[in-house]
């Protein structure tokens, strides 16, 4: 519900956007602020306009699920909002807490001036969705603090916290309370008689750095995401900021804003911004309202991997952390590498040194079990036998009540793991775990007999940790490594073919996915196949088979939704997200050309690379493979 706030307080006009939960900017909540900003416009007696947000933040801008439709291009649009402000003859300050992001960042940016909390959060972030700030936000972004930070910030959507924002001239000041600061700074600026040039009639700091500066700018954006073209649109804006006029410079900026939404890249990137919020989303947990509170959590076994995920359970996720071994010298030397890790990471930059100690400080040895009884999680992290595992989870179980137990499975073992327990619904298995320089996914892999609250406390727990959780079918190999697996058995084949290794990681480079070849040993056998190849047919026999390894997922029912594929993909092993993920790829390319190549491929190399049922009924039947909804959720047996 759309309820713009308004009041004046002596000579300052306090407009408050309100449009829950975000404050974006639908046209009812545009409408209702053009409302306000011609009703202090109109008040004389009214010398300052603070424009500030209710609820979690100022405004996270337009509403991406609106892009293009008819109500997003309805007047007033956010650069006329913009344009009343900095026409209505009196001094504007934006007062930001929580979030200013997209949109709201440049209507804040058409302001005289902006204060910020400490907390609040600051981006143009139109890059992640192949777009770019087309509110003169490159404009006026770049001609407050220069190309360096108009780049750094634009080309990849980094946020800042409030103090990095008035550091870097993004904001004029830090106060404690957003609205109250807001209206002592104008009042304090109006008694001083303050003059404040437009942000758009301001000279970029440090002025024009020349060509061969964005030259390089460009060609380290395209080293990052290979193929993204709002990068580099949002370098041309920075640098048409610092050589043109104001005019010129956003003539530019809508030019290129407009090439951006006639591509297609817009698309795939709005897709995956909709698929990260799908995965959250599982039938049969959403209305389990709270998981697990968790104040401890028991990392069981000590190896490497071990020793990494307790290690960033206290530091990345500030928990009260337990390294549990039986043998006092594993533990005692498993704290002892966590403790060289954390200053190892201090020396490189990437913690301070009270984060260190404070982080170890989190972690506590045992090697009793029944030290654990008030663990909220219990991960069991160690590599051995089932008959093994299944010893120490049988013990974790006796030992921690009514905690939740998981343990990171290799393979498809959960099942045979549950069976062994008093109460088999607490277990719940995750494949890989978010630790530092790890992917950023966690797939959370129930047994028949987990229960909702098992899988939403591993879900949360992944998402506290900074990963994507996706809920995973029980199979050999689970979604990523699947699909990773496909992906590395055809650059294997094409090596032995004679495809030299060189060529096979430049086109896998050109997918942004060279990372994915990294641990390989391709052996190279030289021979015909160099001629014979085109770089277009390596592409496609490395990327199409992809395709058909995801139909066979959500066949199986490994895979709840296309899109959760999509996700494992880009955010696990570097599937450009420019294309969408595979089955979104795939789709927008034809299945047709993808079930030729399956044929192509299993009279070649056997029944292991057939065209998945699924993909055969979608092509005869002319239906995409995202339009399938797998039935696995009613198979996984979830109970509340």
């Amino acid at each position: 519900m759309v309820n713009v706030g308004y009041y004046v307080a002596g000579p300052v006009a306090v407009i408050t956007l309100n449009a829950p939960p975000v404050n974006a900017f639908g046209f009812e909540h545009r409408a209702a602020i053009g409302d306000a900003i011609d009703q202090a416009t109109q008040d004389r007696s009214v010398k300052a306009i603070v424009v500030t947000g209710q609820g979690k933040g100022f405004s996270a801008g337009a509403d991406i699920s609106k892009h293009g439709s008819q109500t997003a291009r309805q007047e007033p649009r956010a650069p006329t909002l913009q344009k009343m402000l900095i026409n209505s003859g009196k001094l504007t300050i934006a007062a930001i807490h929580g979030f200013a992001l997209g949109g709201g960042l440049e209507l804040a940016l058409a302001c005289d001036a902006r204060v910020a909390e400490p907390a609040a959060v600051l981006g143009l972030t139109e890059v992640d969705v192949g777009l770019l700030a087309g509110g003169g936000g490159t404009q006026r972004l770049t001609r407050l603090t220069g190309a360096d930070v108009a780049i750094d910030l634009l080309s990849t959507g980094r946020r800042v916290y409030g103090a990095e924002a008035l550091e870097l001239g993004l904001i004029d000041a830090i106060v404690q309370n957003a609205q109250e600061g807001g209206v002592a700074f104008a009042l304090e600026a109006l008694a001083k008689g303050a003059q404040f040039t437009p942000t758009i009639l301001r000279m970029p700091p440090g002025g024009d750095p020349g060509p061969v500066y964005f030259y390089e700018a460009r060609a380290l954006a395209s080293r990052r995401s290979p193929g993204a073209l709002a990068p580099i649109a949002n370098i041309d804006c920075v640098e048409a900021a610092c050589r043109l006029s104001p005019e010129d410079g956003l003539a530019v900026e809508t030019e290129k804003c407009e090439e951006l939404l006639r591509g297609d890249q817009p698309a795939a990137l709005k897709h995956m911004f909709f698929a990260e919020r799908a995965a959250r989303s599982v039938a049969g947990i959403e209305n389990i309202q709270q998981s697990t509170r968790i104040g401890r959590i028991t990392v069981a076994g000590v190896c490497h991997k071990a020793t990494q995920i307790c290690a960033t359970l206290a530091a990345r996720g500030g928990y009260r952390t337990i390294l549990f071994d039986q043998d006092s010298n594993q533990v005692v030397q498993g704290k002892a590498t966590i403790a060289q890790d954390y200053a190892k990471a201090v020396v490189q930059g990437r913690m301070s040194s009270d984060e260190a100690e404070a982080a170890l400080s989190r972690i506590t040895c045992e090697t009793r079990l029944d030290a654990l009884s008030d663990t909220d999680i219990a991960i069991q992290a160690t590599d051995i036998g089932i008959s093994s595992r299944q010893s120490m989870l049988l013990a974790l179980a006796t030992a921690i009540p009514e905690g939740i137990l998981a343990t990171i499975l290799s393979g498809p073992d959960i099942d045979a793991l549950a069976a062994t327990l008093p109460h088999p619904q607490r277990l719940v298995g995750v494949h890989t775990f978010p630790t530092r320089g790890s992917n950023k996914i966690l797939e959370v892999v129930p047994s028949v007999e987990t229960n909702a609250l098992a899988i939403r406390s591993m879900m949360d727990l992944g998402r506290q940790m900074g990963a994507i959780s996706v809920l995973s079918g029980n199979s050999d190999g689970f979604i990523g490594p699947r699909m990773l697996r496909r992906f590395r058995n055809m650059a294997e084949l094409l090596a032995l073919e004679g495809v030299a290794i060189e060529r096979i990681a430049a086109v896998a480079g050109r997918f942004g996915m060279t990372d994915a070849l990294a641990s390989m040993a391709l052996s190279d056998r030289g021979g015909s196949a160099q001629a014979r190849i085109t770089d277009t047919e390596i592409g496609d026999r490395l990327f199409l088979p992809l395709v058909n390894e995801g139909a066979k997922l959500l066949e199986e029912g490994v895979a709840l939704k296309s899109s959760d594929i999509d996700i494992v993909c880009v955010k696990g092993f570097g599937f450009p997200a420019v294309l969408g993920g595979p089955i979104y790829w795939g789709d927008r390319i034809g299945l047709a050309r993808v079930l030729e190549m399956a044929n192509e491929l299993s009279a070649i190399h056997g029944q292991d690379w057939a065209a998945s049922p699924l993909l055969r009924v979608l092509v005869k039947e002319c239906q995409p493979l995202s339009s399938f909804q797998s039935q696995a959720a009613a198979q996984l047996n979830v109970m509340t």
